[in-house]
């Protein structure tokens, strides 16, 4: 709880993983902000937010969200469950 919604606190929670470079963290994190349905805007400016953090190493794992983000919509438009973990393996 707290004044910041969970939906944000999930974005701060990107953010911060992009910083240590953990793909499994970003993807944690990835999971979440879907489920929540955040707007392509909303999820480039966290993303763009930890690039700025992070620097130009955190690329590749920019990179790894954005296509992650699109094979995680693509199964919850199917009306698959992306919570489930057999799934993963983005």
């Amino acid at each position: 709880k707290g004044r910041l919604d969970p939906g944000s606190k999930e974005l701060l929670g990107l953010v911060a993983s992009m910083v240590p470079r953990c793909n499994d963290r970003i993807y944690y994190h990835l999971l979440q902000t879907v489920e929540s349905g955040y707007s392509d805007d909303e999820f480039s400016e966290a993303l763009i937010t930890g690039l700025i953090v992070g620097g130009t190493i955190v690329i590749p794992h920019r990179r790894h969200a954005v296509e992650s983000t699109e094979i995680l919509r693509h199964r919850s438009q199917q009306g698959e469950d992306i919570m489930d973990s057999s799934q993963d393996g983005v």
